[in-house]
């Protein structure tokens, strides 16, 4: 088991009475930014291209790389993310750990199928944004419209 769930489920045994209050603070803010920072600096990526590739605009990544700001992003947002910057299979389930998310699981959700397909088969993100679309995934359909 994860260590974040890991923790969850140490929190849920000792709370007296059910709240969701209990699960908060497992989000740590610090080593996600930390993470995000420093995974986007090795990739060599500029801003601009994870802006082109993802559905996240600059604000965003800035907030989420901002380690005083609390911001934990939902789990497609963040595969979207994990898409912008060419995260491998290892990156991509470190991040949804980090954010408080289980792991690509081919279990789970279609999305989680085809990310775990397409990772494993070395698909560019395009190439796997396509498949999640095809698939009625249209939340990773990348936004076109010139500006």
């Amino acid at each position: 088991m994860g260590q974040i769930t890991e923790n969850n489920k140490r929190v849920l045994e000792s709370s007296d009475t059910y709240s969701e209050k209990a699960l908060t603070g497992l989000f740590d803010k610090y080593t996600f930014a930390k993470y995000l920072s420093e995974l986007i600096d090795s990739k060599h990526i500029k801003i601009k291209d994870i802006i082109q590739f993802s559905n996240i605009s600059k604000t965003y990544i800035s907030d989420l790389r901002d380690m005083s700001q609390n911001k934990q992003p939902g789990r497609n947002k963040l595969l979207d993310l994990a898409l912008g910057i060419h995260a491998d299979m290892d990156e991509t389930n470190h991040l949804l750990r980090l954010a408080g998310y289980h792991e690509l699981d081919s279990r789970g959700s279609t999305p989680d199928r085809i990310m775990i397909w397409g990772l494993s088969h070395k698909k560019t993100a395009l190439e796997i944004r396509e498949v999640l679309c095809e698939n009625g995934h249209t939340e990773f359909a990348l936004n076109t419209d010139d500006e």
